[in-house]
């Protein structure tokens, strides 16, 4: 029910594990199919290491996912969201991992596909606690719990 309220939403699933799943917004969807469908080295390189971190995610009972390549970014936003990231190659996506229908989705609301400097985008990281508190709040009205995050 939930998983169908995101797809509404405009979130589609782009993988799906016995463990997790990840879920992509609209926002960030269109870049990363489009480095999906790219034949030029690099953006090989990104959607590979993407793919690899998503498939790690999904298919881990504890994942150990790189502290560079899934990190938690901060707090951000009114209701204060924790933020994290999947970091490769210049390619960067935001959001946060929560409880939909029984599975820890990782919901990614915002990114940042051509990354140049170390320090995060600190207006994109409060529209990601932003958008994140939309997706909470729209998850709570369906009934899911208030607490569902768990990262």
């Amino acid at each position: 029910m939930s998983v169908e309220l995101l797809k509404a939403h405009g979130f589609e699933i782009v993988r799906d594990g016995p463990e997790r799943r990840v879920m992509l917004s609209a926002d960030v969807l269109g870049d990363y199919k489009a480095i999906g469908s790219a034949t030029d080295k690099f953006n090989v390189s990104r959607r590979r290491a993407l793919e690899r971190l998503f498939k790690h995610f999904c298919e881990v009972a504890k994942p150990n996912n790189n502290r560079e390549q899934f990190v938690k970014e901060g707090n951000f936003g009114s209701a204060n969201e924790a933020v994290w990231a999947f970091k490769v190659h210049q390619f960067r996506v935001y959001g946060a991992s929560l409880k939909v229908d029984g599975k820890e989705t990782f919901i990614g609301v915002r990114h940042d596909p051509s990354k140049k400097q170390n320090r995060a985008d600190q207006g994109l990281l409060k529209a990601s606690g932003a958008a994140l508190s939309g997706v909470r709040t729209l998850l709570t009205k369906a009934g899911v719990p208030e607490k569902a995050g768990t990262r």
